[in-house]
């Protein structure tokens, strides 16, 4: 058994040696951002992922052991990620474990997540678990917040001044969920291999933070048509005419998660997806072309074609 911070995974998940993860603490944004790095690494290893399940009781539990112990019909190699609820008894938890750290092979990967006090999971080391990594999610404290941004950023592509590490770790208080959505925003605002600089941080961050999520729940409303009206939607996105750079990469984000959900293109009125309306080749393809009439207006005519574009894109997003 291993203990470790979430920014030293780069160094441990390649071993083959740890078949077993349990990410526990008491901050919930670490424990969601290892749990995706966990398993978008086992994605690329070619796993077939078995995502969101839950334990909350002794039945629930013997059904998932269940479900370990029945191969898959090609024998894939497969990775179970499980949140086990915090009032789960502990006694259960730890019979959990001890059954998991017996299951686990080469070809079975398990991940637990728990939002909780990992002290008693601690007190498993005597039984000398040598497959098994757990994962410290308590809260950062500040001497260790440059890591696991180097960290964060390396995973994210996004590529951060080291000026701006020591920076991130002054305006941290505690709170990781702003230092990740400040991130995230960044990764938005600025092209691939841009060098994000103090100055970047400041523009975004005093100036455009708030705008940003209200433009990001405008966009989202006119996808989903959902709680909104189509011309304070239009009125909104012509006051975003200057950062026209984070409009079209909130929109391709937007058109990436389409894409990449396959349903769209087979089943025509599906409740269940993100995106409810029917995104056709035809319709995707004309979305992109005004995008990218977008980015050429941007980069030869300083953007006059804005409002024309912004018209045709609603109009064309928002209309079946």
């Amino acid at each position: 058994m291993k203990l470790i911070y979430p920014e030293h995974l780069i160094k441990y998940i390649k071993y083959d040696k740890y078949l077993l993860y349990i990410l526990v603490g008491n901050d919930y944004s670490l424990i969601q951002e290892t749990k995706d790095y966990i398993k978008y690494y086992f994605y690329r290893k070619n796993f077939f992922i078995h995502n969101n399940l839950q334990i909350v009781c002794n039945n629930n539990f013997h059904n998932i052991i269940n479900l370990f112990k029945t191969n898959d019909l090609f024998s894939h190699k497969q990775c179970f990620i499980i949140m086990i609820n915090h009032v789960y008894e502990n006694n259960l938890k730890k019979e959990f474990i001890l059954l998991c750290t017996k299951l686990v092979n080469i070809k079975l990967r398990i991940v637990l997540y728990c939002q909780d006090d990992y002290s008693n999971i601690i007190n498993y080391s005597k039984y000398n678990l040598t497959n098994v990594l757990i994962v410290d999610c308590n809260i950062i404290p500040k001497n260790r917040l440059c890591n696991w941004l180097k960290f964060y950023s390396y995973n994210n592509h996004v590529i951060l001044n080291k000026y701006c590490f020591k920076y991130l770790e002054k305006l941290y208080n505690f709170d990781l969920e702003f230092i990740i959505n400040l991130i995230k925003v960044l990764k938005i605002a600025y092209p691939d291999n841009y060098n994000i600089n103090i100055d970047d941080i400041n523009v975004y961050l005093y100036k455009n933070n708030k705008d940003f999520y209200k433009l990001n729940k405008a966009i989202n409303s006119l996808f989903t048509k959902k709680d909104m009206n189509i011309i304070s939607v239009m009125k909104l996105l012509f006051n975003y005419q200057e950062e026209a750079g984070i409009l079209i990469r909130i929109i391709q984000n937007k058109i990436v998660s389409i894409i990449n959900n396959s349903q769209l293109y087979i089943t025509k009125n599906n409740d269940n997806i993100s995106y409810n309306l029917c995104y056709n080749y035809k319709k995707i393809k004309d979305i992109i072309n005004i995008i990218y009439n977008m980015e050429i207006d941007i980069k030869y005519c300083g953007n006059k074609l804005f409002l024309i574009n912004i018209i045709r894109l609603v109009i064309l997003i928002y209309y079946n």
